[in-house]
């Protein structure tokens, strides 16, 4: 999914982070005969870049905001001129 974003002068885009969790555990239901560890799911963390709006810089820590056809995401790191916004997703089930 794309979205379009002028990068001008005067309304830079931000750099930011948008971080996904999947679940930790592969399986629904772990047996006491199951080793765990052959269920643990390596890749439950994925990161993606983005070019985000202006607006994103006044976000604090905290904030819920919505990304258009993406979802929801909770600021887990402010914007900074050295690093950039990182969003954390919200669960939507």
């Amino acid at each position: 999914k794309l979205t379009w974003l002028a990068d001008t002068p005067t309304a830079p885009t931000i750099p930011a982070v948008m971080v996904n969790f999947d679940n930790l555990i592969s399986k629904g239901i772990i047996t006491k005969t199951d080793d765990f560890k052959q269920f643990v799911n390596k890749n439950s963390k994925t990161e993606v870049i983005l070019a985000g709006e202006p607006e994103l810089a006044s976000v604090k820590k905290g904030d819920v905001i919505q990304l258009q056809r993406r979802g929801f995401f909770i600021c887990d790191q402010p914007y900074e001129p050295t690093s950039p916004c990182v969003l954390f997703s919200v669960p939507d089930g």
